[in-house]
């Protein structure tokens, strides 16, 4: 965990230190900035705009709001910024679930392709396959034996229907040919 910490805690000092000096001055004095976060509060994406919201009122001096928008995949929180005014007020933290949303909902409440203007990219997060300690696999391959050998018996995490983490996970399931295997999704 401390690894991981440190880990995160340089590549949030890299993207703070290399933030262009275009943002040397906030292009609407006087007015408070609202960072959406279309996540719940305390994950990555909460925590880099915290991070970076900190780092924008100290350069700016004004205050940053952080609007946790949660539900949707990151629809809702993406909705309430395509609805707001262009004015640079309003921003908005996307991760990858947003690349995801348009192909697995059938509707959205914008335009995923004209309604943002793209500012920066943050970060890359890489993903992890794991187990519990109490599963007896050791490596990939033991714990595709265990699956197809336990059909319906695992479960895995996602951080719900739609995310990254759900469809990659349909997606080893799918190449290591897994019958079924049980989405605790949300947790």
């Amino acid at each position: 965990m401390r690894r991981r910490s440190i880990v995160a805690t340089a590549a949030l000092s890299f993207v703070l230190a290399s933030a262009p000096q275009a943002l040397a001055e906030y292009p609407n004095p006087g007015q408070h900035i609202t960072f959406v976060v279309p996540f719940s509060a305390g994950g990555s994406n909460d925590i880099l705009a915290r991070a970076i919201g900190q780092k924008l009122s100290d350069d700016w001096h004004v205050p940053v709001v952080i609007d946790n928008q949660v539900g949707a995949s990151g629809s809702l929180g993406a909705a309430r910024v395509a609805k707001a005014a262009p004015d640079g007020t309003t921003l908005l933290i996307l991760s990858s679930t947003y690349t995801i949303n348009s192909a697995v909902m059938a509707k959205l409440p914008f335009d995923p392709r004209t309604s943002f203007a793209p500012v920066a990219m943050l970060g890359k997060a890489p993903m992890m396959l794991a187990a519990s300690k109490t599963v007896p696999a050791h490596n990939a391959a033991e714990l595709i034996a265990l699956a197809r050998a336990k059909p319906g018996e695992l479960n895995y995490g996602s951080a719900g229907v739609g995310s990254v983490t759900h469809v990659v996970a349909a997606l080893f399931l799918r190449s290591a040919r897994i019958a079924s295997l049980t989405c605790l999704a949300g947790t």
